[in-house]
């Protein structure tokens, strides 16, 4: 059913003889879609005069049954719809959809506007002398025409197709001389193409048929125009996009200054660049390069230790979200990551795997956000996660083929081993291969990230010697790579060492110094796992009665079930009765460990087999 231009049905490009109220009953019911239109509603749409009655529809509907077929006219909801019937008005509309899509590219919503006008072939309802319904109709359709028409110019314009413009707006000018916008982007148009005396000759042309036709004077925004022409102004001379692009340039000059900045703990002059960056983003109304200047800016106050970098984060994230820009997601997650594994590890997971279906399979951002999803999952017990991640580290590596995406499967295939509890030695073998890949790459992100399955396994493993290996390339990498939780990291694995050697002439300093560290760089790991060192450090000191009596001020403050129930039952036979309730509804994290030791000490104290049975199932 064709409506745009003169009324026409065709079945396989044959015209049919439908015509009159029959072809208008066709036409109302295509303009619906799926949706059923009642006899009622019918009767007033194709008989405005109010000559038409049910028996009126009916007849028309027995008609359009055999042009069409039984089975197109379907009877739903009290009325009727058509099965496979095409209408070049629905086409026209959801091709204009796509086209208002901002999350393309400019060119390919100009392809996209060009498709939809194709469907046009004079004005909507052309030879149709019908009632209210269509006459509306017909006038929404048409100025929704001329709107789209004048969008393609804008968009034209936007990327300096000036030259290719002039033609085909004075065409459409001449078809609608008194439209005030479409006589602006001619104008623009023309003065870029260097026509100054053209493009003023068209709004002189503009105000002398709007005073003819209608008797009034042009508008603001021609008139401002105009003006621009005369003052040769700037901003007039050259396309958004083309100054969007000379600006992103610097921007993004800047933003590679700052991260070099940032390498160097340069973080006054930092900022001052990064101000620059966001103000001429906000200005040229780049939301993808402010986002990333959001990202920077995050990044700078995880290292200075300056500010919360989170808030920003979640800001550059709902960007990402909005603009369904992949690397702008990747981005937030990646930067995130800089503090460690989340507290709450499902949105963690979810903000790793989100941006992988916005990227290429083989974008760089893919591979760092798999590590990264490999590590969250390690602390979560999440098995279905950990098959999807591997799968997705296959698909990387069958894609990419280098040493690195080699690397990115290795360590996914090692942590999600750690995940469900494959043997210990087949996950360090992985683990080490896929270090040494790391190192070779030359990628401290991905050395950082290898490291943490070393680390994993030879922990499991009980080898101190080689967690110790791995600690100064880790912690240069991670200065390197900008990721803060590595150096805490590297703090928090020298002091647990030194607590496993038994040297507690070592360990208090060591124990400080990771707090201080993790404290001043804002990551997640550390309140827990500060926590649990410095217990083992009183409990391997004999400060048994200093503990408990710090577990019972700690008891009236705290939340929920936690390590320091474990605590007070070393010393308090009541706390220790109730421990074996207590202790499974405790949170997993970084003091977990800590946890399972203590209550078993308590179990073996107090002959507690229920309690012993539930840690040693730890």
């Amino acid at each position: 059913m064709r409506v745009l231009g003169p009324l026409r049905l065709t079945i396989d490009d044959e015209r049919q003889s439908l015509s009159g109220r029959p072809l208008l009953l066709v036409a109302r019911l295509a303009l619906a879609g799926n949706a059923p239109v009642s006899p009622a509603r019918l009767c007033s749409d194709l008989w405005s005069d109010g000559g038409g009655s049910d028996g009126a529809v009916r007849v028309s509907l027995t008609r359009v049954r055999r042009a069409l077929g039984e089975a197109v006219v379907v009877r739903r909801s009290g009325g009727y719809l058509l099965d496979g019937v095409s209408c070049d008005a629905m086409r026209f509309e959801q091709g204009v959809r796509v086209a208002r899509d901002r999350s393309q590219t400019i060119e390919r919503r100009i392809g996209s506007f060009d498709a939809a006008l194709t469907e046009w072939t004079g004005a909507a309802f052309e030879d149709v002398e019908a009632g209210a319904w269509f006459q509306a109709e017909g006038q929404r359709l048409n100025e929704l025409h001329e709107q789209v028409i004048d969008e393609r110019f804008e968009l034209m314009l936007l990327v300096g197709r000036h030259e290719q413009a002039v033609g085909e707006l004075r065409a459409a000018l001449s078809q609608s001389p008194t439209r005030e916008r479409r006589a602006e982007l001619l104008t623009i148009a023309l003065y870029r193409s260097g026509r100054q005396e053209d493009a003023l000759a068209v709004i002189a042309q503009v105000r002398d048929d709007l005073r003819e036709r209608l008797g009034l004077d042009p508008g603001p925004a021609l008139r401002a125009v105009e003006q621009q022409v005369l003052s040769h102004s700037a901003e007039l001379a050259v396309s958004p996009v083309v100054l969007r692009a000379e600006r992103g340039v610097e921007i993004e000059a800047r933003l590679r200054a700052a991260s070099a900045l940032l390498r160097a703990g340069v973080y006054a002059e930092t900022e001052q660049i990064l101000d620059e960056a966001a103000a001429t983003a906000i200005a040229v109304g780049d939301r993808r390069l402010q986002g990333k200047v959001l990202l920077a800016r995050a990044r700078m106050l995880m290292l200075s230790g300056d500010g919360d970098p989170h808030p920003l984060l979640d800001e550059a994230r709902w960007l990402g979200r909005e603009l369904r820009d992949g690397e702008l997601l990747a981005g937030a997650a990646l930067v995130r990551f800089g503090s460690g594994i989340p507290i709450d590890k499902a949105d963690g997971l979810v903000e790793f795997l989100e941006p992988l279906s916005l990227l290429p399979p083989n974008a760089p951002e893919a591979i760092d956000l798999l590590c990264c999803a490999a590590m969250t999952a390690l602390f979560t017990d999440a098995s279905a996660a950990s098959d999807r991640l591997i799968a997705e580290a296959e698909k990387v590596f069958l894609l990419d083929g280098s040493d690195r995406a080699r690397a990115v499967l290795l360590v996914t295939r090692s942590l999600a081993g750690s995940v469900a509890h494959a043997p210990p030695a087949e996950v360090a073998a992985e683990a080490s291969e896929a270090y040494a890949m790391a190192l070779s790459t030359g990628d401290p992100t991905l050395v950082v990230i290898a490291a943490q399955a070393v680390l994993r396994s030879n922990y499991e493993l009980g080898d101190l010697d080689a967690i110790d290996a791995v600690l100064d390339p880790l912690d240069v990498a991670a200065r390197e790579a900008m990721l803060p939780f590595g150096t805490v990291r590297v703090a928090l694995c020298r002091s647990t060492n030194a607590l496993a050697r038994g040297r507690l002439d070592l360990a208090p300093a060591l124990v400080a110094n990771a707090l201080e560290v993790g404290t001043r760089l804002h990551t997640f790991v550390t309140p827990a796992a500060v926590r649990s060192q410095q217990l083992l450090l009183a409990r391997e000191a004999d400060l048994i009665e200093q503990l408990v009596e710090q577990a019972r001020f700690v008891g009236s403050a705290r939340g929920g079930p936690s390590v320091w129930d474990a605590v007070l039952a070393l010393g308090d036979a009541d706390a220790a009765a109730d421990l074996a309730g207590i202790v499974p509804l405790v949170p997993v994290d970084d003091s977990f460990g800590v946890l399972v030791a203590l209550a078993s000490e308590v179990a073996a104290a107090n002959g507690d087999s229920l309690l012993g049975e539930w840690c040693a199932a730890q």
